[in-house]
């Protein structure tokens, strides 16, 4: 936790310098088949305003997505397979949920932003584009730690 907590910040720092109207930030345009775990998500809130989120297909069954992004929204879009949200792709999935699917941890903390997960049940069809996430399994020790040795490398929509 304490190690989350170190990288959390110097996130908060890193993005704080960067100006507002910049929404990728490093970032490269991937390619169809490149990321296949990653889901575009649109959440619905009651004033029908929309929100996108990313997400993560976990196996056949899961999306895993963060839960200040699902909060108070009545609706969900999942959208797998694509990188380019204006038009289709042919073999996209396309998703609707409700919110009563939603299943947040029963402890998330939205004014600490703690337990800050959803889970969306689907069922997901694998193809070549649609893959679940490759978990690392590690023994990180008692401290829980991350080595630098491992390569980290962030997707999502803009």
């Amino acid at each position: 936790m304490v190690c989350l907590k170190v990288l959390t910040s110097i996130f908060v720092l890193t993005v704080s310098s960067v100006k507002a109207t910049e929404r990728i930030v490093g970032g490269e345009k991937a390619e169809l088949g490149q990321f296949p775990y990653q889901v575009a998500i649109y959440f619905i809130d009651k004033a029908n305003n929309t929100f996108i989120c990313g997400g993560s297909i976990v196996n056949e069954e899961w999306i895993l997505t963060a839960a200040h992004c699902s909060y108070d929204r009545l609706r969900a879009i999942v959208l797998a397979g694509s990188v380019d949200r204006s038009r289709p792709t042919k073999g996209q999935q396309v998703f609707f949920l409700d919110s009563q699917d939603f299943k947040t941890h029963p402890e998330y903390d939205r004014k600490g932003i703690k337990n800050d997960i959803t889970l969306l049940p689907q069922k997901i069809n694998y193809t070549e584009n649609i893959q679940p996430v490759t978990l690392l399994i590690d023994d990180f020790g008692p401290k829980h730690t991350f080595s630098s040795s491992y390569v980290h490398q962030f997707t999502g929509y803009k």
